[in-house]
């Protein structure tokens, strides 16, 4: 007798596709991709599975997606982080479509589309619509199939094309209806991204006449090849990380959609409890536009932890010139913003301080030891107490002193003669032996051992933790590793102007969360700029000069 197969760990692969199949994935989508046959000819070569259709289907029918969410199980969070497979909840999705179908798109295109929750929702409520689906994984595009082919069923009116491709490289037919765009677009950082992808989205955003970062992420070059694709009158809703709101590469998103692809609205969830993606904890952003409105408003609205996105309401308005005019976006969803319609007189941090992290020595365990090894060694006429780990930061209350330094650095002057210096000579040879000269870092540095911290911050910050960043005041003028950030003012600032930023920023910790990157399991992190785009109000910098 069969048994159902419901649960997402008793899940194969090979029972993926098959199942796929029994639920009429063939029948739908148009022609398998030779990626797609491969994946069947596989899965019918192995061991027939036992599972019960019927319960699957009914559980599609229901609204849940039991192979997505077994497609989950099945690959760890690694996998996905290289591919960008985080799915969005059901209640986002409808408030999605619920969007895009009040413009009546006579297509839907789901960009990215995963197991196929956009596409499976909009084939619901927009059943005479086209609906394609697109998505580079073959296996994610056979349960797209299975999924479509319960909810639409043989007998839909709908044209329905599911193709396993890169959206980067795509095409579509012009049509005289509305298309829309609509889906969460792989968050895949630049680092993971290989060679001819980054090479597809900077010829994108060559051709959309805004040149982009070679830091920007898949989602980004995502959004610039829907810019493409678009015609006048498209609309588009897309979930996607914030991130873009504040850093660097998003600057060109910003421009794009303050233009030509006429922004409509922003509805911006901050990290403050469950993250709006499975496996994924991190801030969100619905972005709603349609490309070449003139309309001279957008709409902004701060969605709680724990409530449902609500497209067709907003907490307040801005002007699409003011946009224009803002370096970052992520300040118009300051809890004073939306409550004072913006009249609170506040500053980006980066008005007042240049924001850099502290030293890379290449490799620590030679270049950074306690006091009594420096000591053993007879090297400690060229060591310096250095801010070594967060912990001090944490444990400073506000003022970080010599004498709180648990380490030392070897920071030896680029002109010293190591050759009249014994002790010193003996301790470098040490290195060679260790192969710290071979290092990455230390390659590029002439000579190897130079290592020179930047000049003491006044101020410095922890940027990576399970909590908003801690701040210390750094009198005592003590060096930095890379696991802290300075604060290096860009004036003359008095000691008491000093002292009131420092407990502002510590007392106010709390309204940064969000502001940086929030990753799986709540961690945050932020990155110098985005630092520097923290507000903060101006009469705490009545001392500036």
């Amino acid at each position: 007798m069969a048994h159902p197969l419901s649960r997402p760990q008793d899940w194969t692969l090979d029972g993926l596709i098959v199942m796929a199949l029994a639920l009429g994935g063939a029948s739908v989508g148009g022609p398998f991709s030779s990626a797609e046959r491969e994946l069947i000819r596989q899965a019918k070569a192995g061991p027939t599975p036992r599972f019960n259709v019927g319960q699957v289907r009914k559980e599609i029918l229901g609204g849940e997606d039991p192979l997505g969410s077994a497609l989950l199980s099945l690959r760890n969070i690694e996998e996905r982080r290289s591919t960008g497979q985080f799915f969005t909840d059901t209640k986002t999705i409808r408030a999605m479509v619920d969007w895009i179908t009040g413009h009546t798109p006579g297509r839907v295109v789901d960009v990215g589309c995963g197991s196929g929750r956009f596409a499976v929702e909009a084939a619901r409520v927009l059943p005479r619509a086209e609906i394609l689906a697109v998505d580079i994984d073959p296996v994610a595009t056979l349960i797209t199939r299975a999924n479509l082919a319960v909810v639409a069923g043989p007998s839909s009116e709908a044209e329905i094309r599911v193709v396993n491709g890169d959206f980067l490289s795509m095409s579509l037919e012009p049509r005289s209806s509305v298309t829309a765009f609509i889906g969460n677009p792989p968050y895949v950082r630049h680092h993971k991204l290989p060679r001819d992808t980054k090479q597809r989205g900077q010829a994108l955003a060559k051709s959309a006449g805004h040149p982009i970062s070679g830091l920007a992420g898949l989602h980004a070059y995502f959004v610039l090849k829907i810019a493409n694709l678009c015609q006048p009158g498209d609309v588009g809703c897309l979930i996607t990380s914030s991130e873009w709101m504040d850093v660097g590469y998003g600057g060109t998103l910003r421009k794009l959609l303050a233009s030509d692809l006429g922004l409509n609205s922003l509805h911006f969830r901050a990290i403050d409890g469950e993250g709006e993606f499975e496996d994924a904890l991190t801030s969100a952003v619905v972005t709603c536009f349609a490309n070449g409105s003139r309309k001279s408003t957008v709409s902004l609205h701060k969605v709680n932890s724990g409530e449902a996105f609500d497209l067709a309401h907003a907490r307040r308005t801005t002007t699409r010139d003011c946009l224009r005019s803002l370096g970052k976006w992520g300040p118009l969803f300051e809890d004073s913003m939306l409550s004072h319609g913006g009249e609170d007189n506040t500053r980006p941090l980066g008005d007042v301080f240049r924001v850099s992290r502290g030293v890379a020595t290449g490799h620590n365990r030679f270049f950074v030891m306690a006091p009594e090894q420096a000591t053993w060694h007879s090297i400690q006429d060229w060591v310096t107490p250095v801010v070594s780990s967060a912990t001090e930061i944490h444990s400073a209350r506000g003022v970080l002193r010599r004498d709180s330094a648990q380490k030392v650095l070897l920071a030896i002057p680029r002109e010293t003669r190591v050759s009249v210096a014994p002790e010193l000579m003996a301790y470098l040879k040490v290195g060679e032996d260790m192969g710290v000269p071979q290092r990455y870092i230390c390659t590029h540095r002439k000579p190897w051992w130079a290592v020179h911290p930047p000049d003491p911050a006044p101020i410095v910050a922890t940027y990576m933790g399970r909590r908003p960043p801690v701040f210390a005041q750094n009198p005592d003028g003590l060096p930095l590793l890379n696991i802290a950030l300075g604060l290096q003012p860009r004036s003359q600032l008095t000691g008491e102007t000093i002292v009131t930023i420092v407990n502002w920023l510590n007392e106010n910790a709390a309204r940064f969360s969000g502001k940086g990157r929030t990753y799986q399991g709540g961690l945050q992190k932020f990155e110098p700029r985005e630092m520097e785009a923290l507000q903060i109000p101006a009469r705490v910098l009545d001392g500036y000069s």
